[in-house]
């Protein structure tokens, strides 16, 4: 027996999250771009038929967060890596160079997240 309503079938969380996607990333869409897959934990990013967009969290100096929002087009990637750190709670990252410039996402601990993000990327660009 729920208490707070009936429980919510798996057509309405994918619905509940699919809405609260595009409200994250959908206004950055441009036209004909449509989202093929989302990724992260740290660090979100949404990989399009057309760029790759992701969410950049970075602590300042104060209690606040400083979000950036990162636009890479698909065509401009010129090589894609993976950093693994030790440690307990030390994220994972990949690194995307760009003609000269890099960005750097931060993962969880999780390899088969990283590895699916780079296997991703690389069917498009290759």
């Amino acid at each position: 027996m729920a208490f707070f309503g009936k429980p919510k079938t798996e057509e309405e969380k994918n619905k509940k999250e699919e809405k609260k996607l595009y409200e994250e990333v959908g206004k950055y869409l441009l036209d004909g771009e449509t989202i093929e897959k989302t990724f992260g934990i740290i660090d979100k990013a949404y990989l399009t038929n057309k760029r790759v967009i992701f969410k950049d969290k970075n602590l300042s100096f104060s209690d606040k967060t400083l979000e950036e929002m990162v636009f890479i087009p698909i065509k401009n990637i010129d090589s894609i890596s993976i950093v693994k750190t030790s440690g307990i709670i030390a994220p994972h990252s990949v690194v995307i160079k760009c003609k000269g410039s890099s960005n750097s996402m931060r993962f969880g601990k999780e390899d088969s997240t990283v590895i699916d993000f780079v296997k991703a990327i690389s069917r498009v660009t290759v």
